[in-house]
C-alpha cells in the first residue's frame, strides 16, 4: 500500500492530499467510515467520501477515479 500512496502523491502532486491512519488508534474513524479490513483506501472529494477500497486494491480503478476528478489541465 505504501508504494501505491507514494506513486499517487507523485502523480497528483497538486490535486491530492494523502493521510495515513492506524486503525488501532482511530476507532472512531474506523466506525464512522465502516472500515472492515486492512489495508483500506478512502477517497474524499470536497469533504465527501466517493469510494472506499478494502483489502486488495485495483490500482487502475484508483487512477481512473482520481483522473476523473483532476482538472483538465492538470495532466
Amino acid at each position: 500500500m505504501s508504494g501505491l500512496l507514494y506513486q499517487l502523491r507523485d502523480d497528483f502532486p497538486d490535486q491530492l492530499r494523502l493521510t495515513r491512519g492506524n486503525v488501532q488508534g482511530n476507532m472512531g474513524t474506523v466506525v464512522a467510515y465502516g472500515v472492515r479490513g486492512t489495508p483500506s483506501l478512502l477517497v474524499f472529494h470536497q469533504k465527501r467520501l466517493l469510494r472506499k477500497w478494502s483489502g486488495r486494491i485495483n490500482v487502475d480503478e484508483v487512477y481512473d477515479l482520481l483522473e476523473s476528478l483532476a482538472p483538465a489541465d492538470a495532466h
